[in-house]
């Protein structure tokens, strides 16, 4: 019980910079770091991956869970970059989440 309250804890504090720039008005999403790439690949497999990244940049507050918890493939880091690239002109802001749910 105590560990399940620990972690509880955790996943709320992770959150807490979602959650204030969610009341501040700001558009917000957390994603999965392994989904994130799934749903880019899904995206180039459909031709939408320009509208997938421009969809991306539209949110102002993008959140990696799991960030950089499993090996990245070679042909992950071109989308990964382009999804940095498009936040960093966009003057939006991204977090992540370097730490493993339990």
């Amino acid at each position: 019980m105590p560990d399940e309250l620990l972690q509880r804890g955790l996943d709320f504090l992770k959150l807490c910079p979602a959650l204030e720039a969610g009341r501040d008005g700001f558009s917000v999403i957390k994603i999965r770091y392994p989904l994130l790439f799934k749903e880019i690949h899904a995206s180039k497999g459909t031709g939408m991956y320009l509208r997938y990244l421009k969809k991306l940049s539209r949110i102002k507050v993008l959140i990696f869970d799991n960030f950089l918890m499993q090996p990245i493939e070679t042909n992950d880091c071109g989308p990964l970059l382009d999804v940095i690239e498009e936040k960093r002109t966009d003057r939006s802001h991204y977090y992540y989440n370097p730490v493993p749910d339990r």
